[in-house]
């Protein structure tokens, strides 16, 4: 159950990762985000991670627990918290993802993804498959997520 928590919070953490100066958002900006997070995945660099992230950011991990989805809200501060553990305790790790799509409505970016990761965590080889979502806004010049739900679809370990 816990190891499930905390490969839900690495995936979110790695997924959606952007960092853009411009005055405003726009389609042209936004289509950056793939870069970033290749970027995100390959540093793991939480603090760097954190940066992109609003300060009232709203993250949103939805894992099954004991056969029921729930949705576990955290703040900022909590969830770069938990990144920091979960690094500290996974090794072996690889990430692709797929059906990347960036729609631009008035001041936001809306994001979806799909993932799947490979990581060892306790001498067990995990296989996660995610779908995620983020909204992306343009605060003081900045691009920062200001929400994010990952969705953790299939997971395997040996």
């Amino acid at each position: 159950m816990i190891n499930n928590l905390k490969q839900g919070l690495f995936i979110l953490s790695l997924l959606f990762s952007i960092h853009s100066h411009a005055a405003e958002l726009n389609q042209s900006n936004s289509n950056k985000f793939p870069q970033a997070v290749d970027a995100a995945i390959t540093s793991g660099d939480i603090d760097s991670y954190a940066n992109l992230l609003s300060d009232d950011a709203s993250i949103k991990i939805k894992i099954i627990l004991q056969g029921r989805q729930q949705a576990i809200p955290y703040s900022k501060k909590r969830y770069i918290k938990a990144l920091k553990e979960q690094l500290a305790s996974i090794e072996n790790y690889t990430y692709g993802s797929s059906n990347l799509m960036i729609k631009v409505i008035d001041d936001k970016a809306f994001v979806t993804a799909d993932s799947i990761e490979s990581m060892t965590v306790g001498g067990r080889k995990i296989v996660a498959e995610t779908q995620s979502e983020a909204t992306i806004k343009s605060i003081d010049g900045v691009l920062l997520m200001t929400e994010a739900s990952n969705e953790l679809a299939a997971m395997t370990s040996r």
